[in-house]
């Protein structure tokens, strides 16, 4: 299985602290393209660093060559759907709504942190009360952007 993954899934959780999600789900490492990498570690407090540091067994930093060049795709997200559609990943870890149009307009399946969150609930590696306190946490929390007609399906489904 390869799965390609940008920043903000990582990120998300990790500020969750649920890296552990990843090693559940998949038997694969994730590879991050370089600059995906750097955008990670910028953005993380230091204990957050060693937690990453703890799981880079998950990890396979890539260097990936050339561009999608689309404008309105941070550098990250462009070499991470590059990367994606260049080995022909199962998926790619996505959260940026315009990034996961342009991945499914050139055929690559797409999961974001809540649908990785969704993953350990159906896997039962998470009861439901934890589903939506993650998905409040990161709301609340952690700045996570999710439309109102999702957030409100999701609650009333649980």
């Amino acid at each position: 299985m390869i799965i390609v993954s940008d920043a903000s899934p990582i990120i998300f959780l990790l500020k969750l602290k649920r890296l552990d999600f990843l090693s559940s789900l998949y038997k694969a490492k994730i590879l991050l393209p370089e600059e995906v990498h750097a955008e990670i570690c910028k953005k993380l407090e230091n204990h957050e660093l060693s937690y990453l540091k703890s799981f880079e067994n998950l990890f396979e930093t890539v260097a990936v060559e050339g561009s999608l060049n689309i404008a309105k795709l941070h550098e990250g997200e462009n070499k991470a759907i590059l990367l994606a559609k260049n080995r022909k990943a199962d998926f790619i870890l996505i959260d940026d709504k315009h990034a996961r149009i342009i991945c499914e307009q050139i055929g690559l399946k797409v999961m974001g942190t809540i649908g990785l969150l969704y993953s350990a609930l159906q896997e039962k590696i998470i009861a439901k009360k934890e589903f939506i306190q993650f998905i409040d946490d990161l709301i609340q929390k952690h700045n996570f952007r999710v439309s109102i007609e999702l957030y409100n399906r999701i609650k009333s489904q649980f």
